[in-house]
């Protein structure tokens, strides 16, 4: 049998003992409606044609998930039980659609964990879980800091039921009417709830770079107005530079506000670099630099300082990420038997289980212990 992850994964990927691919389980699966029986019935058919691969190839297939899933680095969740899933021929007028779907898919998670810094599941939904009326849903799931999944952005195939309920047509290359083959697709601001929810901690927001609306807030300590005129003229040509980088930049020497509750709204905002110059900083031509993600001071020289903060930067989007990313591997639980699943099913996180690929397990697991 193949393993799946309970709380986020997915079902496409679903074997027998012999290593038989089980899509012609699908049947057993279909709604009411005699359109969407229809287009499962062609896609089941053409999915079970003589090329599609058995054996090794679709039991390494089974193993790909577990190792994509956790896995890491450049390229990490590139869809591999997805694509290697199709690569079945399906009836020629929905491919290009399929395809569409699973592109996005695959923008998301690119989306989550290049920018978003939140590392992601990539997978189908089981039958019962899938968008009403779809041929198949492909999902992304990211786990929070309290171990439970957040599905965090759907794509669907939707075949040509919808085009058919609504009476949606086009002219092919034959020149006859035919039914179009549908996507649908789309994340919400349930993005930004990932977002809080991964990475923020006790002091406020914590964003990464790539999202942050600020990248860099400096703020001037001063005894007087002409010290801090002095100050606002050296740090002028150092928010040029910065800005020059493409940073985004906030100067901030408002005189309403005292520096430490200066300091403390803006580890709140979540800005991700904090610059700092005093009196002593500015005859000693440094600054004082803390960063958000681990709240770590020092002091760095002003020369070339928008090299190094760029450079930081950088540093703290991979660090947010595999903080995210260790914390959800180690939230990964194998597991054998039932009894064992039902235990560690209350401690949070995913497990990856047996599952022979039926509604009816899936219904058993649901009432027995609220996982999806």
């Amino acid at each position: 049998m193949s393993r799946i992850f309970c709380t986020c994964l997915l079902q496409k990927l679903v074997f027998s003992p012999e290593g038989r691919c089980k899509d012609h389980q699908y049947a057993e699966y279909l709604q009411t409606s005699d359109e969407h029986q229809q287009g499962e019935k062609d896609l089941v058919e053409a999915r079970q044609q003589p090329e599609v691969p058995h054996g090794a190839d679709q039991v390494q297939a089974g193993a790909d998930v577990a190792q994509a899933a956790q896995g890491g680095g450049e390229g990490r969740g590139e869809g591999v039980a997805i694509q290697r899933h199709h690569q079945a021929p399906h009836a020629q007028q929905g491919e290009e659609a399929e395809e569409e779907a699973i592109r996005m898919l695959n923008v998301y998670g690119e989306f989550a964990e290049k920018y978003m810094a939140v590392p992601v599941v990539k997978g189908v939904k089981s039958a019962n879980e899938r968008f009403a009326g779809a041929l198949d849903t492909y999902t992304i799931e990211a786990m929070m800091q309290d171990g439970k999944a957040l599905q965090s952005g759907t794509s669907h195939f939707l075949g040509q039921n919808f085009a058919k309920a609504f009476d949606v047509q086009f002219v092919n290359k034959e020149n006859k009417m035919e039914y179009v083959w549908a996507t649908s697709w789309g994340v919400s601001t349930r993005l930004m709830g990932a977002l809080i929810m991964t990475h923020s901690d006790d002091n406020g927001l914590v964003l990464p770079p790539h999202l942050a609306p600020i990248q860099v807030v400096i703020v001037p300590i001063y005894k007087n107005d002409e010290q801090l005129k002095q100050i606002d003229a050296k740090v002028e040509g150092i928010v040029a530079k910065l800005k020059a980088l493409g940073i985004s930049v906030k100067y901030d020497n408002a005189d309403n506000k005292r520096p430490g509750f200066k300091f403390a709204d803006y580890e709140l905002k979540g800005v991700p670099v904090r610059l700092v110059m005093g009196g002593r900083d500015l005859e000693n031509n440094t600054m004082e630099v803390m960063r958000r993600d681990t709240l770590e001071k020092e002091t760095v020289t002003c020369d070339g300082i928008e090299t190094y903060v760029q450079k930081l930067l950088e540093e703290i989007q991979a660090n947010i990420y595999k903080k995210a990313l260790d914390y959800r591997n180690s939230k990964i639980t194998t597991v054998d038997t039932y009894e064992e699943f039902k235990e560690k099913i209350e401690e949070g996180g995913f497990i990856l289980a047996h599952w022979d690929g039926t509604t009816e397990t899936e219904e058993k697991i649901k009432e027995d212990t609220k996982a999806t």
